[in-house]
Order: C-alpha cells, then sequence, then structure tokens
C-alpha cells in the first residue's frame, strides 16, 4: 500500500495561468466536478472553471523541494500574502474613487488651508504636546522616583487633545487602581522608547491594560502616532474596517491589539502614502494619510450626515 506521502506527491499539481504572469506559481487545493481551486504565489487563491482548457502544467521537478506552496500549512499565509501582493497592484485602479471622495470635501488636496484647519492643525499641536508631556527625558526621572501616577495622568492628558479615542476609553485608563500603576507606568515609558520595537511594545502594553478593561486600539495606537506621526500609524476598529474595505489591503485585524496586525496597518499607511505620492499628492507625515483615509473611505462624510441627520431631529416641527 502507498503511503500517505507518496499519495499527496502524486496528487500535486503545480500550475501557472498563461494571461496571467503576476499570478505566479500556483498549486491545485481542492476540486470538485466543475471547478479548480487554485492558490497561487501573486494573488492568493482563485476559482478556475474545469472547462478552462489554457492552464499551463509545471513539471513537480522544476519546483523546488523547499516551495512554501508545498507546506500546506503554510497556505493559509500564502494565500493572505497573496491578496495584499494583489491589493498593492490593484490600489491605483481603487485610488481614481478615493481621490474622487476625498476631492469632494477637500479640493484643493490633502495640504490645503481647508483641510488643515479641520483635520491637521489640531493633531500636529496635540503631538506637539505629547512629546513634551511623555518626553524620556521627563518620563525617566518620574519611573525612577516612583512618580506612577504623574505617568498616566501624563498620557491620559495627552490623548484627549485630540477626539481620537471615545471620552469612555480614556475614562478606562483614568480609572486604573493604584496598585497596578508602576506597571502600566512602566508600559507606556517602554513604548514611548521603543523606536523600531514599537508594534511589540504597544503589544505589551495592551496586555498589561487588558485587566482593566482599557487595552483598546485607539489608547495604545494614539501614544505613538502622536509621539511620531512619521512612523506610526493610529488604529481605531471602524476606521481601520472601511480602510481595508476601500483599498482591499488585509491587515488580519483582530479586536486585541497585537503587534503583527500593527505591523501591517503600518505598511497600508505606507502603500497610501506612496500611491498618493504618485499622484502628486504627498503626505507630510501619517497624520495626512489618517486624514485622507478617514476622508476618501467615507468616514468623513457619514459622519458630517449624522450630525446633520442628528441636529435635524433635535429642531422642533413647524406647524
Amino acid at each position: 500500500m502507498a503511503s500517505n506521502q507518496a499519495i499527496l506527491r502524486a496528487m500535486t499539481r503545480f500550475l501557472r495561468h498563461p494571461g496571467k504572469s503576476e499570478w505566479g506559481l500556483g498549486i491545485l487545493a481542492a476540486e470538485d466536478g466543475l471547478n479548480l481551486d487554485v492558490l497561487f504565489e501573486g494573488v492568493g487563491y482563485r476559482k478556475l472553471a474545469k472547462s478552462f482548457q489554457g492552464l499551463l502544467e509545471v513539471p513537480e521537478a522544476d519546483v523546488p523541494a523547499d516551495h512554501d506552496l508545498r507546506k500546506r500549512d503554510d497556505w493559509p499565509r500564502l494565500d493572505r500574502d497573496g491578496k495584499r501582493t494583489d491589493a498593492r497592484r490593484d490600489l491605483p485602479r481603487r485610488l481614481d474613487g478615493l481621490l474622487a471622495e476625498f476631492r469632494g470635501l477637500f479640493p484643493d488636496g490633502l495640504q490645503s488651508k481647508a483641510c488643515d484647519d479641520e483635520e491637521r492643525d489640531y493633531k500636529v499641536a496635540a503631538s506637539e504636546f505629547a512629546r513634551k508631556e511623555l518626553s524620556p527625558d521627563v518620563l525617566d526621572p518620574l519611573l525612577a522616583s516612583g512618580g506612577y501616577k504623574d505617568i498616566l495622568q501624563r498620557t491620559r492628558r495627552s490623548l484627549a487633545k485630540v477626539n481620537l479615542a471615545f471620552p469612555q476609553e480614556l475614562t478606562k485608563l483614568g480609572d486604573i487602581s493604584e496598585s497596578a500603576h508602576r506597571e502600566v507606568a512602566a508600559a507606556i515609558v517602554r513604548l514611548v522608547k521603543a523606536g523600531e520595537q514599537t508594534p511589540a511594545a504597544l503589544e505589551q502594553l495592551a496586555a498589561v491594560l487588558d485587566p482593566h478593561g482599557a487595552a483598546k486600539w485607539p489608547v495604545v495606537s494614539l501614544l505613538p502616532f502622536l509621539l511620531d506621526p512619521k512612523s506610526w500609524p493610529f488604529v481605531k476598529p471602524t476606521f481601520i474596517e472601511r480602510a481595508v474595505k476601500a483599498t482591499g489591503f488585509d491587515v488580519e485585524y483582530a479586536p486585541h491589539p497585537n503587534a503583527r496586525t500593527y505591523e501591517l496597518i503600518r505598511d497600508l499607511y505606507l502603500l497610501v502614502s506612496a500611491a498618493l505620492n504618485e499622484r502628486g499628492m504627498p503626505p507630510r507625515d501619517f497624520i495626512d494619510v489618517q486624514t485622507f483615509l478617514w476622508v476618501a473611505s467615507g468616514m468623513a462624510r457619514d459622519a458630517r450626515d449624522g450630525k446633520a441627520r442628528k441636529k435635524a431631529g433635535a429642531v422642533p416641527a413647524v406647524s
């Protein structure tokens, strides 16, 4: 009787699509009476009709023994990576609609006075405040001397300078019991000083805040966003959901703040930044990228429409 490994080898089929070279090498993952499910390196899974006669068979001997497509356990990762590669290629086409939505609100672009007045200036002011309030030169002596409560208060004051986190989320941060202040303060200082290790430090802060109900994306991501807006993105669940839908770029979102998702959201911001630069609307930093995605994904329009409906509903009817 043939071994399971031998049966698997006998069933392995590597394929290429003749008209889609960007899809790369594929492997037959499943099939039914009508269709083939093929996992391609460049775009993830594609369902192809068996009646399609153009698929090219690739001899198994031509595929290295250590190729990722041979590792079935890696297929979910390859699917996600392939779809992100496809989203990168597709973003220029999607950008036309995003730019139209953005210019509907700010026709003069990202660096216009109207856009800066409404969306940027207060965030820049908050960033300047946070860098002073949470400077390592200030925080290190506080941490060493036991000024843990002061560190938490400084953090909350900095986050409250913008309207990006809900007040109740900041209240949770203020309600942390004194017995936990030392641990939370130390995690905040690690994040402030983390540099390129920011995603890991963000995840560590979330783990420390979790028992207190304060481990929210807007809270933990707002710190690096304000302190270094050229490098680190802001994350709000609904906003990111809309940005992912608008760009097609999967960030592997999870409700609990984690390093992997944060790194992918940074990749999304960088991707959009590069695309805008190519279109002659270069962002100055991630504040501009966040503004663009907020407006271009329709979030700003929805927020305005909601305020208008609420205001209209509050006006007494005229008899």
